[in-house]
């Protein structure tokens, strides 16, 4: 069962702890024929769900984490006879918020980023607040001259989609719009130089709002403390979003690297008397594949001569690269991406083992990635 790897970049506050409680609360029930969350290790689903009822009856927040933690989320799909296939996992590497201001290097953190498959960067919605209305410059400037850049810095060579995840949206909800803050981030100059560079890169980038809690269960005190209202329960807003983008765009952002790795190999065909080159390009984009050293065995003829197997290699190698780039990454993007055109209860019908439950699992992502791009299409940054 593919896992894949996201880690959470965010300060001390930003609200990583609250959203991932919320998060396996809103989806641990699978609704409306899509898919729910299961956790496997019952001490950490017991800590979520402690977790989540702390925020729900306690009269304080829950404490952040205090060391780098994974947890691991199964998507499942449950079909119409109470059958229930694994469709994938998500591992959440959650780290102490100190952790990403250290002025020390840490190497713990460092490897753990350089292995995700997407990247959230989780901006504190309370910080943006008052940096927007000037209400606590403290706040505002923590988060400019601190959050920001160290969450920024750790992005810079990554190749994976990132998404800037902006917590605590009820605060920000009815007061400020997207577009209004994704204009006033890109007036940072590192921030907008992250964009431009990953934009001319074809690396995907998204601005999410999301809140752990609803837009009516808490108030913003004049201290900058967050008081829950009485009588009030929590109505999670968009927090399917960034776990249900995270698959759509390591698709698409390996499709797009596929599609450069393409022409380069077509580029090559021009120089195949640096056989190092052509070697080493071949071996790269076979790797990506599956391929690997073992399969470029399978292209040589023992009794050829150096030259020959180099231009037999070649030929070959470059014609199968670029048959399963064509047939392989894009085919599966466009055959996922009509599917999540069809609805959720016929493909459900057709689930019966853990293949069938991905290309459920996909169409139900899809579709929450199109409702995320339909109420804020200012969100797809890149």
């Amino acid at each position: 069962m593919k896992n894949f790897k996201i880690i959470t970049l965010g300060a001390s506050g930003a609200g990583k702890t609250v959203f991932l409680a919320s998060m396996f609360k809103a989806l641990s029930t699978q609704k409306n024929s899509s898919f729910k969350l299961d956790v496997e290790e019952p001490d950490k689903r017991k800590l979520l769900n402690s977790t989540y009822t702390q925020i729900l009856t306690g009269d304080t927040w829950p404490p952040g984490t205090k060391n780098i933690s994974e947890w691991t989320f199964t998507c499942q799909v449950q079909t119409e006879d109470f059958d229930k296939y694994n469709a994938c996992q998500f591992t959440y590497f959650d780290y102490a918020g100190g952790r990403l201001t250290d002025i020390e290097e840490d190497e713990d953190l460092e490897n753990v980023v350089q292995q995700a498959d997407t990247v959230l960067g989780l901006l504190d919605g309370q910080k943006i607040y008052a940096w927007l209305n000037g209400s606590d410059q403290l706040r505002a400037n923590v988060f400019l001259s601190t959050d920001l850049p160290n969450i920024l810095k750790r992005m810079q060579k990554l190749t994976v989609p990132v998404h800037f995840v902006i917590t605590k949206w009820d605060v920000l909800d009815q007061k400020f719009t997207l577009s209004q803050i994704r204009e006033k981030l890109l007036t940072i100059p590192a921030f907008a130089q992250l964009i431009k560079s990953r934009g001319e890169a074809g690396y995907i980038v998204r601005i999410i709002p999301v809140s752990a809690i609803g837009l009516e269960f808490a108030t913003l005190q004049p201290d900058g403390s967050m008081k829950k209202n009485p009588g009030k329960i929590p109505f999670p807003f968009l927090l399917e979003a960034p776990i249900s983008c995270v698959l759509p765009d390591r698709l698409q952002q390996l499709h797009n690297q596929k599609q450069a790795q393409e022409k380069q190999l077509e580029q090559q065909i021009q120089k195949i008397d640096d056989g190092n080159i052509v070697v080493g390009a071949l071996v790269g984009g076979l790797d990506f594949l599956g391929v690997g050293l073992e399969g470029l065995g399978l292209l040589l003829e023992l009794d050829d001569t150096a030259e020959i197997k180099m231009a037999r290699l070649f030929t070959k190698a470059t014609s199968m690269v670029t048959s399963l780039v064509k047939g392989g990454i894009k085919g599966i993007n466009e055959k996922i991406s009509k599917g999540s055109r069809k609805k959720k209860e016929t493909t459900l019908k057709s689930v019966k083992d853990e293949q069938s439950a991905l290309i459920h699992a996909m169409n139900v992502f899809y579709d929450f990635e199109k409702d995320l791009i339909d109420s804020f299409p200012e969100s797809k940054l890149v």
